[in-house]
C-alpha cells in the first residue's frame, strides 16, 4: 500500500502544473478515491476473475515485490525516467495472472524499457514454464533508453532465454506472429493506446487465445476500447486502476 501511495505522490509532482488547475484538483480527487478503492480491492478482484482463493492471490502479489524492487533499483540508476515507469499496480497483476494460469505462450505488444516483460518473465521463471513473445517499435526516446541500451534493457539476462523480441510495427508484425504461433495462452496489450489500435489488437488476438486463456491490457482508462470489446463476450473481466483482465471462457 505504501508503495502505491508513493507512486501517486511521484505522479502528482511530475504533473503538478496540470493538477493545480481548478478542474485538475477536482479530477485528481475523484481519480485518487477510485484508485484507492480499486487498489484495496485488487486481491479479491483478481481472485474473482481467476477463480482462485484470496489467500493465494495475496501471497503471489507479495511475492511479486521482489520484481518491483529490482525494477525500481534499476530504473533509479537513470533519473530521467518518468515516475509512471515505476507504477506498482500493473506489474504485480501481470505477475500474479501468469503464476496462476501457468501459460506456455504469452504474446505482448509494447516493451519499452521492459518492466512489464520482466514481471511476466519472472513469473514464468517461478513457474519453471512458459515463453514470452514481444513486439515493439524501436525504442528511441532518450528518457526511456539509457545510452548504449536497447528495447527491453531492464530485463535481467537470466530471463532472456524465455524471451523473443520482434522489432517493428505491431500492425505488420503481430498478424505474422499469431499465424506462426497459432493458439496462445495469454495476450497483453501495451502499445498504441488509441481506440482504433486497441480495438484492432484485441480483435486480432481474441481468436488466437485459447479457451481458459487471458487478454490483459494496460491503460484501459484511456478510452472505451476495452469496455466496448469485452462487453461483446461472455468471459469474465475486470479493471484494476488502469489494468484490464479478461478471462476467455468460451469460443
Amino acid at each position: 500500500m505504501l508503495q502505491h501511495i508513493r507512486h501517486q505522490l511521484r505522479s502528482i509532482v511530475y504533473n503538478h502544473r496540470m493538477i493545480l488547475q481548478p478542474k485538475g484538483v477536482t479530477s485528481l480527487g475523484t481519480a485518487w478515491y477510485r484508485n484507492q478503492v480499486a487498489y484495496l480491492r485488487r486481491t479479491s478482484t483478481i481472485a474473482r476473475v481467476l477463480e482462485a482463493d484470496t489467500g493465494t492471490i495475496a501471497r503471489l502479489l507479495k511475492e511479486s515485490s521482489e520484481v518491483m524492487r529490482y525494477s525500481t533499483e534499476r530504473s533509479r540508476e537513470y533519473s530521467a525516467l518518468l515516475p509512471g515507469l515505476l507504477n506498482p499496480n500493473f506489474g504485480p497483476i501481470l505477475y500474479t495472472a501468469v503464476r496462476v494460469l501457468r501459460p506456455s505462450v504469452v504474446v505482448e505488444t509494447g516493451v519499452g524499457s521492459g518492466v512489464s516483460s520482466t514481471f511476466l518473465l519472472s513469473a514464468m521463471e517461478r513457474n519453471d514454464f512458459g515463453r514470452l513473445y514481444s513486439v515493439d517499435l524501436p525504442l528511441l526516446e532518450n528518457r526511456l533508453l539509457p545510452e548504449g541500451e536497447h528495447t527491453g534493457w531492464i530485463i535481467p539476462d537470466r530471463l532472456r532465454y524465455r524471451w523473443e523480441l520482434t522489432v517493428g510495427d505491431s500492425r505488420a508484425e503481430l498478424p505474422k506472429l499469431f499465424e506462426r504461433l497459432g493458439t496462445v495462452d495469454a495476450f497483453f496489450h501495451d502499445s498504441d493506446h488509441s481506440y482504433d489500435h486497441m480495438t484492432w489488437e484485441f480483435s486480432l488476438a481474441y481468436p488466437h487465445v485459447r479457451t481458459g486463456g487471458m487478454i490483459l491490457s494496460d491503460d484501459v482508462t484511456s478510452n472505451t476500447a476495452w469496455d466496448d470489446f469485452t462487453s461483446q463476450w461472455s468471459g469474465r473481466s475486470a479493471r484494476i486502476n488502469r489494468t484490464g483482465l479478461y478471462w476467455k471462457l468460451t469460443e
